[in-house]
């Protein structure tokens, strides 16, 4: 196949110090990945790749994105995971059919307000960077915060934001209605607030190695949740209400100090358990 008409580019594990000038002489690219390199600038002639459709720069040396990123309109899916990237640029918000966006292993202390223009965005991993409620205010439960814009992503299916020192979540998080996985490990939670449960299609939660030692009694609203790890915390009780979650089949509650006998939480929950007692 002629160059002119290559649609897929993988450039993956090649000690790569800059993207090839010959990739971004190709217009027909759709799909380029140059993931485990070495790379630490994207030029501006990225705007040429005008067909775009899914971007990986994850695991690079990367410290910013051009803004001519935002001219790749018909850009899908980005993977940027595990570089220093500590902000995003403003054009992205033009990207208006961008499912997923992958941004972990990052140096972000907030998500950009021009989120909200991201109507298409399915997927958003933010886990492992420096996002912080203690730094400017962060997930105050009523202000305009540097996060606010996250909460108007009503599109999301699944949000990531593990290892991130949140602390606490606003009340606004119900509006993500369509959410089905969620992850929060390692959080710097100490307790879960009722709002959490108002997100009635999760299937997947994820809890572990915070500091909460209860959970919500409105859980029992969570009526498609499959999966749900509480591992590592000092969660000490379940409550009842848990007992209308049918469809839960696997509960994680490894090294926690449960005062039930796991007999009772059988019977209680109806569910496949991966437990551990805390000595």
């Amino acid at each position: 196949m002629s160059d002119n008409l290559r649609t897929v580019v993988q450039e993956n594990s090649r000690n790569l110090l800059s993207i090839p000038s010959w990739v971004l002489q190709i217009p027909t690219i759709t799909r380029l990945s140059l993931r485990k390199n070495n790379i630490s600038l994207v030029p501006t002639d990225i705007a040429q790749l005008s067909q775009l459709k899914r971007l990986d720069l994850s695991e690079n040396q990367l410290y910013s994105i051009p803004a001519e990123v935002g001219v790749l309109t018909g850009l899908e899916i980005l993977q940027l995971a595990a570089n220093h990237i500590s902000a995003l640029p403003r054009t992205l918000g033009k990207c208006i059919n961008l499912q997923i966006l992958d941004v972990k292993a990052n140096k972000l202390t907030a998500l950009p307000h021009f989120f909200t223009r991201l109507v298409a965005l399915r997927q958003l991993d933010a886990s492992h960077n420096v996002i912080s409620s203690k730094k400017s205010g962060l997930l105050p439960a009523e202000a305009d915060g540097p996060l606010d814009s996250l909460w108007q992503l009503t599109s999301l299916v699944s949000l990531s934001l593990d290892g991130n020192n949140l602390q606490r979540l606003p009340a606004n998080i119900a509006q993500l209605t369509n959410i089905e996985r969620l992850s929060l490990a390692n959080c710097g939670l100490p307790a879960l607030p009722s709002h959490l449960c108002a997100l009635v299609k999760m299937k997947q939660l994820f809890l572990s190695d915070n500091s909460f030692d209860r959970l919500p009694k409105l859980i029992g609203n969570m009526l498609f949740l499959q999966e749900l790890d509480c591992d590592d915390t000092p969660l000490w009780d379940l409550p009842a209400t848990m007992g209308r979650c049918s469809n839960l089949t696997r509960l994680r509650l490894s090294n926690c100090p449960l005062n039930w006998p796991l007999l009772e939480l059988v019977m209680q929950v109806k569910c496949f358990l991966l437990l551990t007692f805390h000595t």
